[in-house]
């Protein structure tokens, strides 16, 4: 299929083609250019390109527009074009290989990365490798930090050198970011056959010599087809292996793996600075790196999802949108059992006196065409109006009726009983003692639901204890705040003299 290529370009593949082949892309390079897919490509491929495109779009008016506008065969396209290559570049990273150089990978299943044979040609490299996400500039131009996922090949590494792709699991975490490996999404490979014609522009997303990210959006037309490859004419540079080959729609075509060098009576040309004269590259289909896989790999639970795809499951759509902050999120080229949209929801909850909470009514947007929906809920909560209680509660001022804090409140296992905390000798002589002990007890004020020990000389509380219950709550009628003495604790201390006043005492509630 490929070898290496010795001299100025080590890490270059090239692909090892027949002279009669060699000979027919130099001459379609030249005459193909400018030319529509509706003037060069076969009757069949037209209309399965029309077919590809409905069952992508469902069969409406916008499936045959868009393949009037591929056939006409211009570069203009709908502005979406950048907002959705935006959105599949994410699934595309760098390899890094350390101190062997470096490749282009990309993601196919949530957790599968896909790249050339050559990149990755066994477990042992796939263990000491990292796939790099975000290695790319921003808005400002500033270099941002990659994102380094460690490739699994102990969990999913197949590799067939005769179409040199190599697919291998990646870690769902990163080790130095909190993003998780799902913020990048995935590029599905689709079996079905109509997504490019000959003469159709193509895209391609790279780290050429292992540089940042980068997109060559101009002059890639596509060549030729053969059973497991395709031709085109777009620029790629050493490092480029493995990177995904996009249509106009944005699904991936070919896997590219290798550059087509310019040859005369069997000599590489070269251009005036000595480098390589290209004519095109060479990309694995699509289309046969699936097959070959279900062939492998048939039941493979991380494999499962690439093989549900569909031409309309995997059709980039848009972003959507987090409710939260109103930011873009990225929208995974999903398949069905992934795709998923943010609406707005609505619901109204009404708590009731006893502290359970009653859905009462729910706003929901309703969309069309979704398989299954993910919400995001931005909630209202509708506090109702507690009963007013029809009797009052005067002040009694028989304080034995006040049982204070109960230990068994929560269940009467030894398990849940909380008792109150014991004074050692030191916060007994702190303590303000009763004028009528009982029952043993010398310091501990009992109310309603409610327990204290107070400071003889500060007069706050050196513990107290409540039991909080939220059911059968009521409003209360009740006058203002009243406050009272509390006659059984010994009176004040003098902070001066440590004497007692005689008819002073400390103030409870």
């Amino acid at each position: 299929m490929a070898t290496i290529e010795t001299g100025d370009d080590p890490n270059r593949v090239i692909a090892t083609l027949d002279p009669l082949v060699l000979a027919e892309l130099i001459k379609l390079a030249v005459t193909l250019r400018n030319k529509r897919p509706e003037e060069i490509a076969p009757e069949q491929v037209l209309q399965s390109r029309k077919e590809f495109l409905r069952e992508s779009l469902g069969e409406t008016r916008e499936a045959d527009n868009v393949y009037e506008r591929i056939i006409g065969g211009d570069e203009l396209q709908p502005i979406t074009y950048l907002e959705r290559g935006a959105i599949a570049a994410r699934a595309v990273a760098r390899v890094n290989l350390g101190p062997q150089g470096s490749g282009t990978g990309f993601l196919i299943a949530p957790r599968v990365l896909i790249t050339n044979n050559h990149v990755l040609p066994d477990a042992v490299s796939a263990r000491r490798a990292l796939a790099q996400f975000r290695y790319e500039i921003d808005l400002a131009d500033t270099e941002l930090a990659p994102i380094n996922y460690r490739l699994a090949p102990d969990e999913l590494f197949f590799t067939l050198p005769q179409l040199d792709y190599t697919v291998v699991a990646v870690e769902p975490t990163s080790q130095d970011n909190p993003a998780p490996l799902s913020d990048f999404g995935c590029l599905p490979l689709i079996e079905t056959t109509g997504k490019v014609s000959e003469g159709e522009w193509l895209t391609v997303i790279q780290h050429p010599d292992g540089a940042r990210k980068q997109i060559c959006v101009r002059e890639n037309q596509f060549l030729k087809r053969d059973n497991d490859v395709l031709w085109y004419s777009t620029d790629t540079k050493p490092g480029s292996s493995g990177s995904p080959v996009f249509n106009n729609d944005w699904f991936v075509v070919a896997l590219h793996h290798a550059g087509v060098p310019e040859k005369r009576n069997g000599e590489i040309q070269r251009n005036p600075d000595g480098s390589t004269k290209w004519i095109g590259n060479e990309g694995i289909r699509v289309s046969r790196i699936v097959q070959t896989l279900k062939e492998a790999r048939p039941h493979h639970a991380l494999l499962l999802p690439l093989y549900a795809a569909t031409p309309a499951t995997a059709r980039i759509t848009g972003p959507s949108i987090n409710l939260r902050t109103s930011s873009p999120l990225r929208r995974e080229a999903s398949m069905a059992e992934n795709q998923k949209v943010s609406i707005p929801l609505e619901i109204n909850l009404q708590i009731q006196p006893n502290g359970q909470v009653q859905v009462g009514s729910i706003a929901l947007a309703t969309l069309q065409g979704t398989e299954s929906t993910s919400l995001s809920a931005v909630v209202f909560l509708e506090k109702k109006t507690k009963p007013t209680a029809s009797f009052d509660a005067p002040f009694d001022e028989d304080y034995s009726k006040r049982k204070g804090f109960d230990p068994g409140f929560l269940g009467n296992k030894p398990s849940h009983r909380v008792g109150l905390p014991v004074l050692d000798a030191s916060q007994e002589a702190i303590a303000a003692p009763l004028l009528k002990p009982k029952d043993g007890n010398k310091f501990v004020l009992h109310y309603h639901n409610y327990s204290v020990v107070m400071h003889a000389k500060r007069r706050l509380p050196i513990y107290s204890a409540a039991n909080v219950s939220f059911a059968n709550r009521f409003e209360m009628s009740r006058p203002p705040d009243v406050w009272r003495r509390d006659p059984r604790i010994w009176p004040s201390i003098n902070l001066k003299t440590g004497t007692t006043p005689p008819t002073s005492s400390i103030a409870a509630t």
